[in-house]
């Protein structure tokens, strides 16, 4: 990197971090001259013989669970047990963050008209992909279609998604690229289904593995073994679902007054469903959530419950779970039924301080944009019996399916968690360290859940307050810029060098080796195939 480019990405990250550090709007230029296109894939659908896909006309959401279905269910008489606010627009659900990025670069000066104007390109497929998933959601559940619904008999969405990801591989600029000009978003960690589902994830390890993976957690982990060293992934937030008959928008959690500190009675919050069977995210969870509320502490108010009825527990609305958690001090982040959680979006609206407990631990989304060894505590247990069947280890070793939901040995943590976690010997003993710790030090804690406070929620613009999408495309454009600079001719070339069948680390990536594959030539096999 020469040193007029060093002092320009320097200057750019130091601007990056006072905005951050001061929580101000977003009037900053996040393109920093970077142009992206947004692909359609529904402009292949005429070429390669698949039908256009329509969003609003096709998939709605449940408010009170953010999941999606086919919208269908809205005026056919034979669908029983209509969700409440069925026709409720997809941006609230929970998987609906690819719409609002897409949304956003629309409207911000980031946005081209054309391919060749453009620095990067977003294979916008989100239509595609919520359909796959709300066609899933419909044929299953309480809110089944009958088995004699044409609906049953209809090609998969799916289908229709792997025939334009296979034009996309095919156009030009994709093959010249080995796609790492092309951006993807997967929006639901480890959504399979058959063999789609297997063809699905087969893509994502083969010509997208040089591209830019947005991910909610890391699934890859347990079948595309090239990820371990690979740069190319941001792991991001789930959408939190916002949407109720009191709460009706999302832009409202923008307007929402912080709550200060001397307000907040409750010490420590959660509430959430915990499960009866064996999924280990829901075992992990009932088991801390019900240590804690057997030993929490009376001089304090505590709230950890599981909503379960098995468990005596209460639903609760979200509207009711957002105010408790905003008057509570910290809020506890368990997984759910994968590594990553809508709760940890939720927390970080409430400006809730987060408490991670582990291992294996919550993912930690955008852990390039978020301090959490400043933000959040984390506990590292070291006595795991209650919901580890051993001590935890974790085994990459390669598997031909994604077992990492149900299995904590792909669970790695997005941060250095090693480094500022607080050991404990139990459950039990977390209450003695939030009890004790300083004043200073939880508001201190607190100040700064403030600035983060929207970085977890989505907006479909870029105006205001800095949220999710902001973060997003700070890291899609600081790694671009680092891959032009420096990437291609150090760390792809150490990359290749580590792999088993490719001889001995080298001394340097510069010289001959490197000059090849700056010119994009192919040396000792394929460096320039590795970036």
């Amino acid at each position: 990197m020469g040193r007029q480019q060093s002092r320009a990405l320097g200057a750019l990250l130091l601007a990056l971090a006072l905005a951050c550090a001061s929580g101000v709007h977003a009037e900053l230029d996040v393109c920093n001259n970077m142009k992206i296109y947004i692909l359609d894939i529904a402009d292949f659908a005429e070429e390669k013989g698949y039908p256009k896909c329509h969003l609003n006309e096709t998939v709605a959401v449940d408010a009170n669970l953010g999941i999606a279905y086919l919208r269908i269910g809205e005026h056919d008489p034979e669908l029983p047990n209509k969700p409440l606010y069925y026709s409720v627009h997809s941006k609230f659900g929970t998987h609906a963050a690819p719409w609002h990025l897409a949304e956003a670069i629309k409207t911000s000066n980031c946005s081209v008209s054309t391919m060749e104007e453009a620095h990067l390109v977003y294979v916008y497929d989100y239509c595609y992909y919520i359909w796959w998933v709300a066609r899933r959601h419909s044929l299953q559940g309480d809110y089944s279609i009958p088995e004699n619904h044409p609906v049953r008999t209809e090609p998969q969405p799916g289908e229709y998604l792997l025939k334009a990801w296979k034009a996309v591989f095919e156009l030009p600029r994709f093959r010249r690229t080995h796609g790492r000009d092309f951006i993807f978003y997967d929006a639901h960690p480890g959504f399979v289904e058959g063999q789609i589902g297997h063809a699905f994830h087969d893509a994502q390890c083969n010509e997208m593995r040089r591209s830019v993976q947005l991910l909610v957690d890391l699934p890859q982990r347990s079948f595309c073994q090239d990820y371990w060293n690979m740069r190319t992934l941001i792991i991001t937030p789930n959408n939190p679902s916002v949407v109720n008959i009191d709460y009706p928008d999302i832009e409202d959690t923008f307007k929402r007054p912080r709550v200060p500190l001397s307000e907040r009675n409750t010490l420590l919050y959660f509430s959430g469903t915990c499960g009866n069977w064996e999924n280990m995210g829901k075992t992990y969870r009932r088991k801390v959530a019900l240590a804690l509320n057997a030993s929490a502490p009376h001089v304090q108010e505590s709230s950890v419950a599981c909503s379960d009825k098995f468990l005596n527990g209460t639903h609760k609305e979200f509207v009711q779970m957002l105010t408790e958690m905003e008057h509570s001090k910290f809020c506890l982040v368990l997984p759910g039924d994968s590594q990553s959680t809508r709760r940890l979006s939720e927390i970080f609206m409430a400006g809730c301080i987060p408490v991670f407990v582990g291992a294996p631990f919550n993912s930690m989304p955008l852990a390039g944009s978020i301090d959490y060894a400043s933000v959040a505590v984390v506990f590292n247990v070291t006595n795991t019996s209650a919901w580890l069947p051993e001590p935890m280890q974790w085994n990459l070793s390669e598997q031909g399916h994604a077992t990492y939901a149900t299995d904590a040995q792909w669970w790695l943590p997005d941060a250095p968690v090693n480094n500022f976690a607080i050991s404990v010997p139990n459950v039990e003993a977390i209450w003695d360290h939030l009890t004790n710790m300083p004043a200073a030090e939880i508001q201190k804690k607190a100040d700064l859940m403030h600035n983060y406070r929207f970085y977890m929620t989505f907006n479909e613009n870029l105006s205001g307050e800095q949220h999710a999408v902001h973060q997003i495309l700070k890291s899609i454009f600081w790694r671009r810029q680092k891959h032009v600079a420096t990437f291609k001719k150090v760390d792809c070339c150490l990359h290749a060098c580590f792999k088993t069948d490719r001889g001995a680390y080298p001394n340097n990536c510069s010289g001959a080796q490197g000059a090849r594959y700056l010119t994009g030539q192919q040396a000792n096999g394929s460096i320039a195939e590795t970036g």
